[in-house]
């Protein structure tokens, strides 16, 4: 089987991941981009905020798109009527959470990093100041020879 949702079908912009209308309709088993046009249209005082325009070159080519983001994606699935879109909802939801638990996990271990970074040099520091203090006793002995 298939899998419906991957990371490679979103585009990754501002820090959300989008789909297409292309891409979206596909996921839900619409034969063209206007299936998703027309819930759009039907539905876009709701959806407005969860989408965005933007140019995508193809094969040397430049078109406008709409692109929807992750909570524009879920909305246009709940109002789609495909046997596909409920597949879609279980997928999208799946992928979702695998992508916030893969930036959790980065999140802490870039924390850890950042934790251990700073106790090196805190070690790096506490052992300069000894040689310092080691270097001032020992030139003292020597002053006092």
């Amino acid at each position: 089987m298939t899998q419906l949702v991957t990371q490679g079908d979103f585009l990754h912009k501002d820090g959300r991941f989008w789909l297409t209308t292309d891409e979206l309709g596909k996921r839900l088993g619409f034969n063209d981009r206007s299936g998703v046009s027309k819930i759009y249209q039907r539905n876009s005082d709701e959806l407005k905020p969860f989408t965005c325009g933007d140019k995508l070159s193809s094969q040397g080519q430049v078109r406008d798109v709409r692109l929807f983001d992750e909570q524009g994606c879920y909305i246009v699935a709940m109002l789609a009527r495909t046997p596909q879109a409920k597949a879609f909802r279980r997928a999208l939801a799946r992928f979702l959470q695998e992508i916030r638990s893969r930036e959790k996990e980065f999140a802490e271990t870039f924390s850890s990093l950042e934790s251990l970074k700073k106790q090196v040099a805190a070690m790096q520091l506490k052992q300069q100041l000894t040689r310092f203090k080691f270097s001032e006793s020992a030139g003292q002995r020597l002053v006092a020879l």
